[in-house]
């Protein structure tokens, strides 16, 4: 992989707004909307092409389930890509102080398959648009002892447990 620049990500990423900023510790890009409101980070050791993180909201990835660099740039770009076309958002879950619990990525419009137990009420951050606070409806969800999981989902890996021929009490 090159050494990341501007114009490699606004071409790989299809978005102009794209500036690097003077940081003492790492290289940032940021990817900024029109309206200026969040921007999406890249970070990279500063030294040669090491991709550290994405991150929107409160969510960021390392991507590391591939173990080559430039793989793992692959991944965030087509992560950034899709939150810039609005295809995923980052969901946040609030606790009842509204302190993050946990973020990650989802299809714009969808909900988490499992919740923290202690989760609340959602912030949905899709790119260029203000954050939006979701109240969740907990029918479409199984109480667990730690987590809050989505009836159809539990059932699919009730399902899955069970052919692989261990005991699915465990989604109990």
């Amino acid at each position: 992989m090159t050494t990341p620049t501007v114009e490699m990500l606004q071409g790989r990423l299809a978005w102009d707004d794209v500036v690097e900023v003077a940081t003492d510790e790492f290289r940032e890009f940021q990817v900024r909307p029109a309206n200026g409101i969040e921007y999406i980070q890249f970070l990279f050791f500063p030294v040669g092409d090491g991709f550290i993180q994405l991150a929107f909201g409160e969510w960021h990835g390392h991507f590391d389930d591939v173990e080559a660099n430039s793989a793992r740039l692959d991944g965030a770009i087509d992560a950034a890509r899709d939150l810039i076309v609005r295809r995923t958002a980052v969901f946040e879950e609030l606790d009842e102080n509204g302190e993050t619990l946990v973020a990650g990525l989802v299809e714009r419009d969808e909900f988490p398959d499992t919740l923290d137990r202690r989760t609340v009420q959602l912030r949905r951050r899709v790119f260029g648009q203000p954050p939006r606070i979701e109240g969740i409806d907990f029918s479409r969800y199984y109480q667990g002892e730690f987590y809050w999981t989505e009836h159809g989902y539990r059932d699919k890996m009730k399902k899955r447990v069970r052919d692989a021929g261990c005991d699915p009490s465990v989604f109990d």
